[in-house]
């Protein structure tokens, strides 16, 4: 329908400043066919008197500033705009949403990736993994549109909050005490969806890994966004040193919410990871495929910093695939207790919080 008037917000970066537009939409009962034969009438009284006269009730002056914005939580942006609208009023179909407009980055590698993700979702078993899909538009070689997920915040942000203290303390203030019902499900869908995220660290060796681009939803789901650095493409000699050089990122704070090393919780978390890693290398050859068919010839920035001949080889490597069936569980363990407080993932934390102000 429009663009939610004075509502969007730039977030400044070294390199680029991505835009988040709000986007008030119509839902329609409707099929394709049906919806392409409405679409004249539908544009006509989207351009008419009514959308001229909605714009002029949403201001400068009742729109909160930028810091407010970037702050302010979904449900009560949704409210805020819905009772300013006038396309909200008497209309059910009503709807915001929200994307990303991004300039400078090569989205395509996104998509990729994405597709990846998207490819384990089917294949990793649901009890032991989950993974969070959602869409990328690459629209030219530097420029796209990317979806938000407006259940969630990154971590960068979580830990900055008035009041702040742990991960674990911010699931009990969320989700109640441990011993009760909704904690035990927040932290099985932190333990299932943490699994999912490291097996897919560890094959597609993502790196940027700070705070900012990991997510947390209000369901305690943990899932990662932002694949510029992957397959090998790293931030680590960018910043100079040994970093960012573990299977994937465990934290204390990972280990606290899972009960400690050695609890009942983290043991099921290591199991998730071991059938995620399974069922992966089981795909293995399809994998492999994959990367070596859109690596070949490709201009994805990690694939012109390493060659498509090197990265496949490695990624065989990571999948287990030339590892004997009854070596694979020791080694797959192996990968998941080294990742444990490793120094590197502390490095690269401190490193990004020295140079760029992310919260550790």
């Amino acid at each position: 329908m429009r663009f939610a008037p004075h509502e969007s917000v730039v977030f400044h970066t070294k390199a680029r400043c991505p835009l988040m537009l709000f986007v008030e939409v119509q839902e329609l009962p409707t099929t394709v066919a049906s919806a392409m034969l409405q679409g004249g009438a539908l544009a006509t009284a989207a351009s008419g008197e009514t959308l001229q006269e909605a714009s002029k009730v949403i201001t400068e002056a009742t729109t909160p500033d930028v810091t407010a914005r970037k702050r302010e939580g979904w449900e009560a942006k949704v409210a805020r705009i819905g009772k300013a609208s006038e396309l909200a009023k008497g209309n059910p179909g009503w709807k915001l949403t929200s994307m990303f407009v991004k300039s400078n980055d090569d989205l395509r590698q996104e998509v990729f990736v994405m597709q990846l993700i998207s490819f384990c979702q089917r294949i990793f078993p649901a009890e032991h993994a989950w993974l969070a899909s959602y869409h990328i538009q690459a629209t030219g070689p530097d420029t796209g549109l990317i979806e938000t997920i407006t259940s969630a915040q990154d971590l960068g942000r979580l830990k900055k909050s008035p009041g702040y203290t742990t991960l674990r303390a911010l699931f009990e203030s969320r989700h109640g005490p441990p011993e009760g019902a909704p904690f035990k499900a927040a932290q099985a869908h932190f333990s299932r969806s943490l699994a999912a995220y490291s097996v897919l660290m560890w094959i597609l060796l993502l790196r940027d890994r700070h705070n900012e681009n990991l997510m947390l939803d209000d369901d305690g789901h943990y899932f990662h966004v932002d694949f510029g650095f992957v397959l090998g493409h790293s931030t680590g000699k960018q910043i100079g040193g040994l970093v960012e050089c573990s299977p994937f990122k465990m934290t204390a704070e990972y280990i606290d919410v899972l009960d400690g090393l050695g609890s009942e919780t983290y043991k099921a978390f290591c199991a998730s990871c071991v059938a995620n890693l399974r069922a992966a290398r089981s795909h293995g050859e399809a994998i492999c495929t994959l990367v070596e068919v859109v690596g070949t010839n490709s201009v994805f920035p990690c694939f012109q910093v390493v060659p498509v001949a090197k990265v496949a080889p490695r990624l065989r490597e990571r999948l287990c695939l030339d590892l004997p069936d009854a070596e694979f569980e020791a080694e797959a363990m192996r990968i998941v207790n080294s990742a444990a407080n490793h120094k590197g993932t502390a490095y690269y934390d401190k490193a990004q919080n020295m140079q760029r102000g992310i919260a550790i």
